[in-house]
């Protein structure tokens, strides 16, 4: 037990090289005369005043002091990851402020070293689990990194970026398409598992439909989203110009339900397979004993076999959003909006800024979603467990 506490981690070890590399030979920020015409890389060293040596020491003094501490200096390690993890996004700030300096057409755009030091500090990060005390600290760190992020943000550091020039460019169009994102991710989802979840449990006291129904659903699983999006244009523009509570809900070939009938067929496979293998996956030991005692087949399937197999359905909607927040950028070929719109808006232009103002906010807002879902299934997983053992002691 003493060798996995003070393990420094091959994952830590792993970060410290790639955060290294990424200050040292990649470029961290490329300047641009403006939107259009190609810039110069920098590496985050050569910005630094006075000796190019005593820069790199300075940026790689977290990576050196996380590899190389005594085993028994391991509580310092997450101090020097977070360091670290600071220094990453300070210095972006700086020197994008640097080489703009004031001037309304030049862009500093995020280099690659900028996004391989961004994993290193993530690994570092992860390595620092190596004892119980540190898995429980873990989330402590990610939430400081992100505190670092959001007073950076919000204190305008990071405005001279040619990302953050972008959004200020568009900033009620970005806020708009955000919640149409989120409207056709989670209602989608939402819709699924109020209609999946019932079915799975319908499906499961009638198996001989359960054959009948995968088979539609394993269907519509293998047609590719962009086919099946093409697919659903022409009936539904059909309806929407026979029908007129269709036309004035909106429904037509184009637009949002299109996508949100995509989006909805996408994420019940795995609500409606996870649901179902949730209750097939009960212990028929359990149930047999829930029998012995004198419940009912309906009592044994509301009290003891959807308690049970609630993680795993709860496990089955958090994959299905993290999935839809994915397959939403699709909606904007159609017109459904979302964040997908400024993807291909900058594919066209060649605007990688652009690009990144889309992917950015999507990739933050689907691992949140993710880890609250995560953090749901937990306490869900914890709450079965404490109700279990106290039904046990009230036996005894």
């Amino acid at each position: 037990m003493a060798m996995i506490k003070h393990s420094r981690g091959k994952v830590g070890l792993l970060g410290t090289v790639l955060y290294s590399v990424a200050v040292i030979f990649l470029p961290y920020v490329q300047y641009r005369p403006n939107r259009i015409l190609t810039g110069e890389s920098y590496r985050l060293w050569t910005l630094f005043p006075g000796p190019a040596w005593f820069a790199l020491f300075l940026l790689l003094l977290p990576a050196l002091l996380y590899a190389f501490l005594p085993v028994y200096w391991n509580a310092a390690r997450p101090l020097s990851a977070l360091v670290a993890a600071g220094l990453v996004q300070g210095a972006l700030a700086w020197a994008s402020s640097l080489l703009i300096s004031g001037s309304d057409l030049a862009r500093a755009s995020i280099g690659s070293g900028f996004w391989l030091a961004v994993v290193g500090v993530y690994f570092m990060i992860s390595g620092c689990r190596g004892s119980a005390q540190a898995v429980r600290q873990a989330p402590r760190l990610y939430a400081a990194v992100l505190a670092v992020f959001c007073v950076l943000l919000f204190t305008g550091c990071f405005n001279d970026l040619s990302v953050m020039r972008e959004f200020f460019g568009r900033r009620d169009t970005f806020f708009a398409q955000m919640a149409r994102h989120l409207a056709l991710a989670a209602s989608s989802v939402g819709m699924a598992a109020a209609f999946g979840i019932p079915l799975a449990f319908f499906l499961f006291s009638h198996k001989r439909l359960e054959h009948i129904v995968f088979f539609l659903v394993n269907m519509g699983q293998t047609i590719p989203t962009l086919s099946l999006l093409g697919l659903l244009m022409v009936p539904l523009s059909y309806l929407g110009s026979r029908s007129e509570l269709l036309r004035a809900w909106g429904v037509s070939g184009i637009g949002f339900w299109p996508a949100w009938i995509a989006l909805f067929l996408y994420a019940m496979f795995p609500i409606l397979h996870n649901a179902l293998a949730g209750l097939k996956m009960v212990d028929p030991a359990v149930t047999e004993a829930a029998a012995a005692v004198g419940m009912t087949r309906r009592q044994i399937f509301l009290k003891v076999q959807i308690p049970l197999a609630i993680p795993l359905i709860l496990g089955s909607i958090r994959t299905a959003l993290t999935q839809s927040m994915g397959n939403t950028i699709l909606a904007a070929l159609i017109g459904g909006g979302g964040l997908g719109s400024f993807i291909f808006l900058g594919l066209a232009q060649s605007a990688p800024d652009l690009i990144l103002l889309g992917v950015m906010p999507l990739v933050a807002i689907t691992f949140i979603a993710d880890a609250l879902l995560s953090r749901v299934v937990q306490l869900a997983v914890k709450e079965m467990r404490y109700d279990r053992n106290t039904r046990a002691d009230q036996v005894v």
